[in-house]
């Protein structure tokens, strides 16, 4: 019985120390597993993370082009609204310019239809003077031809 025993211990042992080895190795081989599952997780958080931050930085950059570009039109709007205000003031300017000018004109043609009314007048003058110059040489020429006949008559007797 006693040898039985022993027997019976021996491969209780030998039992005990396989099944230690196979727990080992299973231990061992879920290690290795845990061990390839966490690299292949961390593996798949650094690429989600990239692919994240490559996004962000896309997203940034296309936020980027769009200031950009309202920045730009807002320019353009702005500029066009100067040349609309400068061609507007141009045009006013102008046009005062056109006004002042036909002001001018027909200040001018005042001055030179009084200038002509004067020299009328002063020809007008100048005539009457003369007509009287002729008048007075007239009736001198008649008093003369009255006295040259008075003497004719008078050396006629």
């Amino acid at each position: 019985a006693d040898k039985k025993a022993k027997k019976a211990e021996k491969k209780m042992k030998q039992e005990k120390k396989a099944a230690d080895k196979k727990a080992k190795k299973e231990q061992k081989k879920a290690d290795k597993k845990a061990k390839e599952q966490k690299k292949a997780a961390d593996k798949k958080a650094k690429k989600e993370k990239k692919i994240a931050a490559e996004k962000a930085e896309k997203e940034k950059k296309v936020a980027a082009e769009k200031k950009r570009i309202a920045a730009e039109k807002a320019e353009k709007e702005k500029q066009a609204k100067a040349e609309q205000l400068k061609k507007e003031k141009d045009a006013a300017a102008a046009k005062l310019a056109a006004e002042k000018q036909a002001a001018a004109a027909k200040a001018q043609k005042l001055k030179d239809a009084e200038a002509a009314l004067k020299s009328l007048e002063a020809k007008k003058k100048n005539a009457v003077s003369l007509e009287k110059q002729e008048a007075a040489e007239i009736k001198k020429e008649e008093k003369e031809i009255v006295a040259a006949a008075a003497k004719l008559a008078a050396l006629k007797k």
